[in-house]
């Protein structure tokens, strides 16, 4: 497991200093065992962030806004919420970030983002923070046609991530899909 965390913390470490020249980025690692979220942001400028945590209901639960900030990790405990999904959504003047989050009683069952790098047209992280000690990960990824261009399937161990490179078959402004699945859960995004 500290090998995974590593590996982790390596990766948010490297797409950080991917970002000094780019867009925003924000990134959601959850504590499974304290329910604490921390959230990642990296933006190309210092300035003003609004950060906000909703309910299924769409119900602002949390809210604060920062000014002149250019980057941060902040911790967002959840203990004291209800079981459910939550949405954290990062706003600056670069646009809209969203991430959802599935909260249980101290801990976080599962965890599935796919985000596109920002500054690259074909390149985009997946990542995958689960309590499953022994879980698959499938990756899908699907061209605009709905042909399947990629498939992976990760035996792992709690945690996973990677950066995947579409240069070779995205073609510029073609939208493909991700459909990434644990035991427990699945995510589909396009992008």
């Amino acid at each position: 497991m500290k090998t995974v965390n590593a590996i982790i913390f390596a990766l948010v470490s490297f797409s950080t200093s991917l970002f000094a020249e780019s867009p925003a980025t924000m990134a959601v690692i959850p504590n499974a065992t304290s329910g604490i979220y921390k959230v990642c942001y990296k933006g190309a400028e210092a300035g003003r962030v609004k950060l906000s945590i909703l309910n299924a209901n769409g119900d602002v639960v949390f809210s604060e806004v920062m000014t002149a900030v250019s980057s941060f990790i902040r911790p967002y405990n959840f203990s004291q919420l209800s079981e459910g999904v939550y949405t954290i959504v990062l706003e600056d003047k670069a646009g809209k970030q969203v991430e959802e989050v599935s909260y249980r009683l101290n801990k976080v069952e599962c965890l599935i983002s796919v985000s596109k790098l920002a500054g690259f047209d074909n390149k985009f992280i997946v990542s995958v923070a689960s309590n499953d000690a022994a879980d698959m990960v499938n990756v899908k990824i699907y061209n605009e046609a709905g042909t399947l261009i990629h498939e992976q399937t990760e035996k792992v161990n709690g945690n996973f991530g990677l950066i995947y490179n579409l240069s070779e078959v995205k073609v510029h402004g073609e939208k493909v899909t991700f459909e990434v699945s644990t035991s427990g859960k699945s995510y589909v995004v396009s992008y």
